[in-house]
């Protein structure tokens, strides 16, 4: 009898933890600012709320002991982790506390599934693609939405995105200076400016890009199905995995990347998902093919080559990873020293020659203004390498990254070695950006996660994984299969909730509702074109010269006085210095030299068209 309380009143009392800390961290959260690993919480479901959730989980916990019965204990006992909750609710509330909560869910449902025996059901092929299809669609489709519900409510600005569709709009007259090909927005990038510019010179518009960019992103779903189903997944939790995978905030967060828009890099998930399946496979020429393409995608790719190549040299193919390592390294110097400056000499009349700088190094300024003076860091400054290298934010950066991917991943952890000169390299970036989860540095750590994951389901179902042996502590001894399956229901949990928290979803605490409370500008700005004749030119801020793109100059930048034949102020401009907008917007009202040809004066939507007299 005695036992039979006890374990009673363990089930409550987890039951009770977990029920809390969601209801508190989720419901009490006003704001999230992924730069900085800051959450922002009101009091409007106070600490005192436990008592009636308590109360409530008491019910719970008796339902859940008639349901399990003989098994009641060892459910008890694999929910004990959730006590841990209970005086991190003691403690203010924050992002850790966030990411402790998931973590900790996701042990105890890894635990449960264990004990409780969780199984999928048995699904056929046709039901199975047919929901993975639809499930994707719905993905792409939420992935164009909020794109272009962005650019209508002015959230995009004139930066990496614009650079990119520019880029493409000029290389439509290019096609007999091949040569070209190879430079788009600071970076060699060969691949994807075949790819887009094409589809561009059809649909010469900023939507084409938001299509392409969600196509892109949404790839890797299917394939990583693909990928899971070949390394034994059956179809049931391989098709949901996959679905869930589109929750990871990574996914949904590439859409926008903050406001900063498409990245040619997006693309790489999707490709190297499609390398490691033919890499499993032994298909030699598929595996050559995808690794030509990751190459021609961007520089900065070689730096994971390199990582492969550690990754074979771990495996004990010596040889094999010191020729990568060595060629990635050929490779960058390549595409960085001899074809971009080539390239750049043509379109903006620079010196091409080895000694000029690489674009990107403007990211490790504080360490080093050239790729030889980031090598001989460690060695000349090493003081502030350091403090990059260590500094406390890139261990929350590489937490919430790790944090849904617990434990699949965990299981192939020579395979995580791939990450480790990407992360490096955004360690010594450091900055509020580099570590923003919300933008698109991760990408290619968040592909090589992904493709762990699938591997790692089957070193579980081979061999189990050693790093969960203090996970399982007071639980029996289970077969390989069913760790397996249990890492899996751990998996979802931990997509589901990292997007439910961090993720552009519709719904959760970092949702795209924060942008759509700014109001649509789209009609003001079709009557704005509808005053101006089609190709002029208009002096504008940021925010705004993303609708008048190859027809337009930051008014910010501009010399007085003015002489551009229109003027379009904005006074809601989101990313230039307010006072000084606002001096800007006020003067135009009065200068004598221009008169007013469209006004429209809301909250959000302040504009007033000028044409010089």
């Amino acid at each position: 009898m005695n036992s039979r309380i006890i374990t009673y009143f363990a089930l409550s009392g987890s039951i009770a933890a977990l029920l809390s800390s969601f209801v508190l961290l989720y419901f009490n959260m006003i704001g999230l600012e992924p730069a900085f690993f800051k959450a922002f919480y009101t009091d409007l479901i106070p600490h005192v709320a436990i008592v009636p959730l308590t109360l409530l989980s008491l019910l719970g916990g008796f339902i859940v002991q008639r349901k399990t019965e003989e098994r009641s204990f060892a459910v008890a006992r694999a929910m004990a982790p959730a006590w841990l909750l209970f005086p991190l609710l003691l403690l203010p509330l924050s992002f850790l506390s966030v990411t402790l909560f998931i973590f900790l869910t996701m042990l105890v449902v890894w635990r449960l599934a264990l004990v409780c025996g969780w199984h999928f059901p048995a699904w056929r092929r046709t039901p199975a693609l047919v929901l993975l299809a639809g499930g994707t669609l719905l993905g792409l489709a939420w992935g164009i939405f909020i794109q272009i519900e962005s650019f209508n409510r002015l959230w995009f600005t004139y930066t990496d995105w614009t650079e990119y569709y520019e880029g493409y709009l000029n290389l439509r007259h290019c096609w007999n200076r091949p040569v070209m090909f190879f430079y788009n927005a600071g970076h060699f990038n060969p691949l994807p400016n075949i790819l887009i510019t094409p589809v561009v010179a059809l649909f010469p518009y900023p939507q084409t890009l938001f299509v392409l960019n969600s196509v892109f992103i949404y790839a890797l779903i299917p394939l990583w199905y693909l990928l899971a189903r070949s390394l034994g997944m059956s179809r049931c939790p391989a098709t949901l995995s996959a679905l869930l995978l589109m929750c990871h905030f990574t996914v949904p967060n590439l859409n926008l990347s903050l406001f900063y828009g498409f990245h040619p890099i997006v693309m790489f998930p999707a490709l190297l998902a499609a390398f490691y399946y033919c890499y499993r496979k032994e298909n030699r020429i598929g595996t050559a093919v995808f690794f030509v393409l990751i190459l021609l995608l961007q520089e900065t790719t070689a730096v994971f080559w390199f990582g492969w190549g550690l990754y074979l040299f771990l495996n004990r193919k010596y040889w094999q990873g010191l020729a990568l390592a060595a060629f990635s390294c050929a490779w960058f110097a390549f595409a960085v020293k001899i074809v971009s400056p080539v390239v750049k000499k043509l379109l903006y009349n620079t010196p091409d020659s080895w000694n000029s700088n690489y674009v990107q190094t403007f990211h490790y300024a504080e360490i080093g203004t050239s790729i030889s003076d980031i090598l001989l860091a460690p060695f000349v400054k090493t003081v502030p390498f350091l403090e990059k290298l260590f500094n406390p934010m890139n261990f929350y950066f590489t937490g919430v990254i790790l944090l849904a991917f617990f434990p699949l991943a965990l299981a192939v952890p020579r395979l995580l070695t791939v990450s480790l000169p990407l992360l490096a390299g955004i360690f010594l970036m450091g900055g509020a950006d580099a570590l923003n989860i919300s933008m698109w540095y991760q990408t290619e750590i968040f592909a090589i996660l992904a493709i762990a994951s699938a591997a790692g389901y089957a070193v579980f179902r081979r061999r189990g994984c050693l790093c969960m042996i203090p996970a399982a502590y007071g639980l029996p001894g289970f077969s390989n299969r069913r760790k397996a399956l249990a890492a899996v229901f751990a998996f979802m949990t931990g997509m589901l909730l990292c997007g439910l928290f961090f993720g552009r979803l519709p719904v959760g605490k970092y949702s795209f509702s924060r942008i759509q409370e700014r109001p649509d500008c789209s009609a003001q700005i079709a009557a704005v074109k509808s005053k101006l004749p089609p190709d002029a030119h208009v002096l504008t801020t940021g925010q705004m010269r993303i609708h008048f793109i190859h027809r337009s100059a930051d008014l910010m930048k501009a010399e007085k006085p003015f002489r551009s034949s229109y003027i379009l102020t904005y006074l809601d401009d989101l990313h230039v210095d307010f006072d000084k907008n606002r001096a800007v917007y006020e003067q135009m009202k009065t200068d004598p030299a221009y008169e007013a040809l469209f006004t429209h004066e809301e909250r959000g939507c302040n504009m007033i068209l000028y044409r010089r007299k």
